[in-house]
Order: structure tokens, then sequence, then C-alpha cells
């Protein structure tokens, strides 16, 4: 299990090549927007997002925001905090594409570490 300044996962694949996780409980959100938003077919949206982070660590731009599959993400110099507006218990679920703007699911990290958990999962796909 891989740890990134409290937030602990484990990413792997199975002998069919499907993509594996474990998340702890505060960060699952995260593990669910990346499986439904960065896969082996899109690895050019990854890189570009990794390119984005990059950009906000070395100060050349001050924030990044994108939404995405019922998804928010929003990034900061400090932070990224991912919003899932879905009416599901499961946000990993496939839903019809309607937004529940008010139950949101959230959670935040810090902006180093969420680009190491961007560069793990690079790493899983690639």
């Amino acid at each position: 299990m891989h740890t990134a300044e409290k937030m602990k996962y484990q990413l792997n694949k199975n002998d069919q090549g499907e993509i594996l996780f474990e998340f702890d409980e505060d960060n699952q959100l995260f593990a669910y927007w990346l499986k439904n938003n960065y896969t082996s077919s899109n690895t050019q949206d990854l890189d570009t997002l990794i390119q984005f982070v990059e950009k906000i660590q070395a100060g050349r731009i001050d924030d990044y925001q994108i939404s995405r599959n019922s998804y928010y993400l929003q990034l900061t110099s400090t932070s990224a905090k991912i919003i899932g507006l879905s009416t599901l218990d499961a946000p990993n679920e496939v839903t019809d594409n309607k937004m529940d703007v008010a139950n949101p699911l959230e959670n935040e990290c810090r902006l180093d570490t969420f680009l190491t958990l961007l560069k793990d999962w690079q790493t899983l796909i690639h």
C-alpha cells in the first residue's frame, strides 16, 4: 500500500488487465474519479492534467479547474479538491449523467500528494 501524505492507496492490475484499487475511506472519491476519467484509452488527458499540476507548482499559473463526467476538480497552489455530484451511494456506479448539486461528495488533499497519485496512476495505465 502506498502512502502519499495521509492518502493511503494501492493500485494494481489483475490478469485480465483490469485496474484494481484500494483507497482509504477518506479518499475513495479520487479513485472513482481516476477510474471513470483516465484510462489507457485516453492517456494524453492524464498527461495534460499532470502538466497543469506542474505549472501550478512552478508558479506559472494560479489554479486550474475541470468538470468531467459528473466530477469537478479544483487545483490551487496548495490543494486538489474533487467534488462528485451524484445521488448514488457509490460514485463508481453508472448513472444517467444527471448531477445532484444538493448532495455533493467531496475529497481534498495536498497538491503534491495529488501529483504523486496522478503519476502512480499514469504508470499503471501506460
